[in-house]
């Protein structure tokens, strides 16, 4: 290589618009790196934000003594492929990039799995339900399968029979199994595991998680998950070992022994213990790569293992069972505790002195000597079997179970309070972790994870879920005004002006717009045949049986700015007196033959309180009951004030003038 004789300034550039340059990989955002005189090379981190295939070019502007010109270097141009990170949330975008639609006019969309960044999980792996409380609105398909072949993305359809507005689609991930143990390698970073084969992993203190490991196997279910340095461990059903250097971005498996693994454990970075049922111990010495047998001296379920020192550790099973090893598991003795309670989970304070054990019937074992002895606390009047213990300090911590139990203890044990949360009564809880004083995280059952910021009294059930970037607009014909026009009408009396309509588009368009027909039907007491015709500005029809469908030969052109209709009636010289007339507007009555299909929802309505019953009440549009009178009488026989009041509708129910 050629050294530099003046030092050079070179350009670094990128063809992704969120590529950035930094020179200690810390503060990024330069743009221009220099190469000191006598030498021939300097180095730069590149950082993106988008995933693909970038290409960065380094290139010389000039001599760093500005009067010697360029040196002529040749720049360099490389292309390096940025991978996406894993799924958090997820997105509903059209395929065509445009969020407007019409009623009756399917709209494809991409249901896309998304990283923190905004990129394609091209990696994402579940089951999803995609959810609208837009009423009207239609997702086929509904539930929606990704497998890897799809690379994060899954077409859709929008359906929308009849309502105009806007509407947010709602996509949310289905775990459908359970939740068996949760990890913490500190305040932020955190795993979980499933009992049909998921991973999953949080960097965000448990309020967002993503999967690492797909299965919806229960032959490879996973029941604990241990992690010492660079080395993660999982087991489970059919003696299952699952073990990466990674972060499970990579892992190798194996299965060393029918049984199935109930929990795993750290010794120290080299050895791993790990314990089932029927009474199995296995323990590895070279970091998970290879297991032997270990006798535990019982036949009944181990359920979980915990290590105090790199020499004494505890394990406890079914049947009250409790094994102590002094010698790093090569050999286990019975402890004596008092108990015939199934044991699930054992928990220690890092002081190696404070434990507990919790179990059926109520049964929290407690120790402040290391194990030696215990006392037995009952958590609570109800047969609850506790699956999960965690103390946070000797005095605070938590205890969850059947029946969506959740209890907290700030006594060190000798009492606790139920903070459960509402509407989990079904489901257990088998695994809980205390971040802080006032932050709780709990899972179980059915996929259900929940998290606490304020110790209990508040819950947030944590589930994988994004929505649509905006809100897709259904446009349809509406109508937006409605003028009642007159009060009476008058005998033998043509073209009587008594409303006008207005239609327009709910949002704007330029789709050419006509209609063909409009249906309107006749209340009050006044017999059809007394109305000679009913009128849309110059186009008429007449009632039979109460109903008149008006066509519209000319077939007006409706577009987003309102267009007004006057709707007239002849009446009979016949007609009677002290009758009632009222005409109606039902969904579907106006008639597009091209283009934006009319909608249900936006007939104009009145709200008001009936001062009786308490109850608000909807006339749709108001009712205004138009009276017949003798065509030679001046005065008014009667006049109406009230509505004709109706129970609450549906917008758009029932239009009446």
């Amino acid at each position: 290589m050629i050294n530099s004789r003046f030092g050079a300034e070179c350009d670094l550039l990128t063809t992704s618009s969120k590529g950035k340059f930094s020179l200690d990989g810390v503060n990024f955002g330069i743009t221009k790196l220099n190469i000191l005189a006598g030498t021939n090379s300097a180095e730069f981190y590149y950082m993106d934000e988008t995933a693909g295939s970038p290409q960065i070019t380094v290139d010389e502007i000039t001599a760093l003594v500005l009067w010697n010109g360029t040196q002529g270097w040749s720049s360099e141009i490389q292309t390096h492929t940025i991978l996406p990170g894993k799924a958090i949330t997820f997105r509903v975008i059209p395929q065509d990039g445009n969020y407007n639609c019409q009623i009756i006019v399917d709209k494809p969309v991409y249901i896309e799995a998304v990283d923190k960044l905004g990129n394609t999980a091209v990696d994402f792996e579940g089951v999803v339900i995609v959810t609208t409380t837009f009423n009207g609105v239609i997702i086929e398909p509904v539930n929606i399968s990704f497998t890897l072949s799809d690379r994060g993305r899954k077409p859709a359809v929008l359906r929308n029979y009849y309502y105009a507005g806007a509407s947010s689609i709602t996509v949310s991930e289905i775990v459908s199994q359970d939740y068996k143990k949760m990890l913490f390698t500190d305040y932020y970073n955190g795993y979980v595991v499933g009992n049909k084969g998921m991973l999953k992993a949080t960097a965000e203190g448990g309020s967002r998680w993503f999967t690492k490991i797909y299965r919806n196997d229960s032959s490879k279910g996973l029941n604990s998950v241990a992690v010492s340095e660079n080395i993660s461990v999982l087991c489970g059903n059919n003696g299952i070992i699952i073990r990466s250097t990674d972060s499970f971005v990579s892992y190798t498996e194996q299965n060393i022994t029918s049984s199935v693994l109930n929990d795993i454990t750290f010794v120290d970075s080299m050895t791993i213990v790990v314990c089932g049922n029927n009474g199995t111990i296995y323990k590895s010495t070279d970091a998970g790569i290879s297991f032997y047998s270990v006798n535990s001296g019982i036949s009944e379920n181990l359920n979980s293992i915990v290590f105090i020192s790199t020499a004494v550790g505890f394990v406890c099973g079914n049947n009250g069972k409790l094994l102590k090893t002094t010698d790093k598991a090569e050999s286990f003795s019975e402890v004596n505790n008092g108990t015939i309670a199934n044991l699930n989970h054992i928990k220690f304070l890092d002081d190696g002195q404070t434990g507990f054990i919790c179990g059926s019937n109520n049964v929290l074992l407690k120790t402040d000597d290391g194990g030696t002895n215990f006392s037995t606390i009952n958590v609570s009047t109800e047969n609850i079997v506790l699956y999960g213990v965690d103390f946070i300090t000797p005095q605070v911590g938590v205890v969850c179970g059947s029946q969506g139990k959740v209890f907290i203890s700030t006594t060190a044990g000798t009492s606790f309070y139920d903070v459960s949360p509402q509407g989990f009564s079904t489901d257990v809880f088998y695994t809980i972790k205390m971040l802080d004083l006032n932050k709780i995280i709990v899972a179980g059952t059915n996929g259900n994870m929940l998290l606490t910021t304020d110790k209990g009294k508040t819950w947030q059930k944590i589930v994988m879920q994004g929505s649509s970037p905006q809100d897709y607009l259904w446009n349809a014909t509406i109508i937006s005004s409605f003028e009642t026009k007159t009060t009476k009408v008058v005998q033998g009396k043509t073209n009587q002006l008594v409303a006008t309509i207005g239609l327009k588009f709910m949002y704007p368009s330029g789709v050419v717009t006509k209609i063909n027909k409009v249906t309107v039907k006749k209340l009050g007491s006044l017999p059809d045949e007394y109305i000679t015709a009913v009128k849309f500005e110059n186009n008429s029809g007449s009632f039979v049986n109460g109903t008149a469908e008006i066509l519209l030969p000319s077939q007006p052109i409706i577009k987003y700015a309102t267009s007004y209709f006057n709707i007239y009636v002849d009446l009979s010289p016949e007609a009677p007196l002290d009758t009632t007339l009222a005409l109606q507007f039902d969904f579907g009555c106006i008639n597009v033959s091209q283009g934006i299909q009319s909608g249900r929802n936006n007939l104009p309505y009145i709200t008001y309180k009936d001062t009786t019953t308490l109850e608000y009440l909807v006339v749709v549009p108001p009712v205004v009951n138009v009276y017949i009178v003798d065509i030679d009488t001046s005065v008014y026989l009667r006049t109406y004030t009230g509505f004709d009041k109706t129970k609450v509708l549906e917008q758009g129910d029932n239009a009446v003038v």
